[in-house]
């Protein structure tokens, strides 16, 4: 009702007319409105929608988010592994161009290294940092609110003997903006850990992974973002589902099992050498990255929209 209420009083007026002035729509998604509404509209028009991948694209257990990338939009992805994903999902061929992302291509890892120096020094650490990065599993049916909750007190106490052998690791929790931070607050003042458990404000994520020796995550796109700054990567299990994505099962990723005494895969994640670390990120990003000029790739693609009306099939293109 209140989507409804937005869109025809609001967002349908407003764009109606406005679409006679432009020739080609690039969109980040056609699942989660507003962009649903926008992109089925705009295909209704015949008007070409070009939809930006917004973020690592697999496999979720809620059947509606399954829907991204079949509204009939074109589509540019980051790289094979995602372009296979539409595959399988029914998405057709020559909808998938594979153009890379230049969110990725502005990665500077000595520039974050330096920045997160700094940062490190602000604070009066020394020691390690590794990063405990969350996102909202619960509301993507992986579990409910209140076992993620559970899956984080769990963290919490599997990681005592890491802390007893190396003193000065620190964690940093970073959460997602959806996510509410007083959950993992309350956990850490329960378990005792306010003085090693930090939660930075809002700084770049590029900081802090420039900051960090290691990064652990649950199922988020940010686990490919720390594989691609060379940071030694961990997955945390989710209960009554496994392993998110492929981090795991493709060797890109320590497992850190829900059931299980933490502290040797937080050993292995903090003892891995930097080559073996780049190793094992490799062959992963080379998979769900193409490093090219995506930024021409994207735009070659739009160019060609704008003078044939219609984006090129992917199967004649180079994207």
């Amino acid at each position: 009702m209140l989507h409804n209420a937005v869109w025809f009083g609001g967002l349908f007026p407003l764009l109606l007319p406005r679409v006679a002035r432009a020739d080609v729509f690039v969109l980040p998604n056609d699942v989660a409105f507003p962009y649903n509404r926008i992109c089925s509209l705009l295909l209704a028009l015949g008007r070409p929608v070009l939809v930006m991948q917004e973020g690592i694209r697999f496999p979720l257990p809620a059947k509606e988010r399954a829907t991204y990338g079949l509204s009939g939009a074109h589509l540019a992805v980051w790289g094979k592994g995602s372009a296979l994903h539409f595959l399988r999902v029914g998405v057709q061929r020559e909808r998938v161009h594979v153009t890379g992302t230049p969110r990725f291509l502005a990665l500077d890892i000595e520039k974050n290294r330096d920045e997160g120096s700094a940062w490190l020094a602000s604070q009066g650490l020394d020691g390690p940092l590794i990063l405990y990065l969350s996102n909202p599993i619960d509301a993507q049916a992986f579990c409910t609110s209140v076992e993620k909750e559970a899956l984080f007190e769990r963290f919490l106490a599997g990681i005592h003997s890491t802390f007893e052998r190396v003193p000065k690791m620190r964690i940093a929790v970073r959460t997602h903006p959806a996510e509410n931070l007083a959950p993992f607050k309350d956990a850490v003042r329960s378990h005792g850990l306010h003085d090693r458990i930090l939660f930075p404000p809002r700084i770049p994520l590029s900081t802090l992974f420039g900051a960090a020796q290691a990064a652990i995550i649950l199922a988020s796109t940010v686990g490919l973002e720390a594989l691609r700054s060379n940071l030694p990567l961990g997955v945390l299990e989710i209960p009554g589902y496994g392993f998110a994505h492929d981090y795991v099962s493709a060797g890109a990723a320590v497992p850190l099992s829900a059931n299980e005494d933490l502290s040797s895969g937080l050993d292995e994640l903090l003892d891995m050498p930097e080559e073996e670390a780049k190793a094992r990120a490799g062959a992963y990003v080379g998979h769900h990255l193409e490093l090219g000029d995506s930024t021409d790739l994207i735009t070659n693609l739009i160019v060609h929209a704008c003078k044939q009306g219609k984006f090129p099939s992917a199967t004649d293109s180079k994207a």
